[in-house]
């Protein structure tokens, strides 16, 4: 499943289709990206850090392949794998971690999700953790980002309940199930945690297995991180989903303050 918010720009719009975790379906041409902003996504563009803070230190606080369980793939690693220059990992650092495979995991066969390749006793198993983090010329901008996502999270209530929708590449789930919005404060990093237990929707009607959807973010001085995951509901915990995800930003903001 793939996301079709698009925070290039800070805009309302946008940010509320990326929290009500519209995702595009099968068929789309690609995904857009979710930056904060999209001066801070390349090299190129990006005003000069200062020397105590560089963007390649940001690349060389990511953690380790050996940081996540064994089993664990890393399958892209920002800057330097071939997928960086495309939206969906376009950031200063970024690295993406196909979580190990339960004990008893199948083969799914079924073809009813392009994603979930396994199945588990009971459901559905499709994991992964993004993690990313951009650099910006002053401490205003990313906080800035965490005021604004955190105030409209905030307003969005503990329902989800979003329709499928046509686009042009395909359509865009809908999910339903419930949300909890928490401030997050990390080794002085301040920002805030969501997290969704839902079920996706698609266009005809179909419903996906329940899931946690996890996401965090979090800011200091001149650095903005966030940690996206997709979590299945069956043999998981939802405070460890949640666990997961704070222990990887405590990890990381810790190798960048050094």
């Amino acid at each position: 499943m793939r996301s079709s918010g698009n925070w290039s720009r800070p805009l309302l719009p946008a940010l509320l289709a990326v929290l009500a975790l519209t995702l595009t379906a099968c068929g789309s041409s690609g995904e857009k990206g979710d930056e904060p902003a999209a001066k801070a996504s390349k090299t190129t563009s990006s005003p000069k850090a200062p020397a105590e803070l560089t963007e390649q230190s940001l690349a060389d606080a990511l953690p380790d392949d050996d940081y996540f369980p064994k089993g664990s793939l890393v399958t892209v690693r920002c800057p330097g794998d071939a997928p960086c220059d495309t939206p969906p990992y376009q950031a200063t650092a970024a690295l993406v971690v196909s979580p190990k495979l339960p004990a008893g995991a199948q083969a799914d066969t079924s073809g009813l999700d392009e994603r979930a390749k396994y199945r588990v006793a009971g459901g559905e198993w499709d994991e992964e953790i993004k993690l990313r983090a951009w650099l910006y010329s002053t401490d205003a901008e990313p906080a800035a980002y965490i005021q604004q996502y955190s105030g409209e999270l905030e307003k969005l209530g503990r329902t989800v309940d979003v329709a499928p929708k046509k686009t042009d590449n395909g359509y865009n789930y809908g999910s339903r199930g419930t949300r909890e919005y928490k401030p997050l404060t990390i080794n002085g990093w301040k920002g805030f945690y969501q997290v969704q237990r839902v079920t996706y929707i698609h266009l005809g009607g179909r419903q996906t297995e329940p899931r946690f959807v996890v996401y965090a973010a979090l800011a200091k001085g001149k650095v903005y991180t966030r940690v996206d995951t997709s979590n299945t509901v069956q043999g998981r915990d939802q405070a460890d989903a949640v666990r997961a995800v704070t222990d990887l930003l405590e990890d990381y903001t810790a190798r960048i303050d050094g």
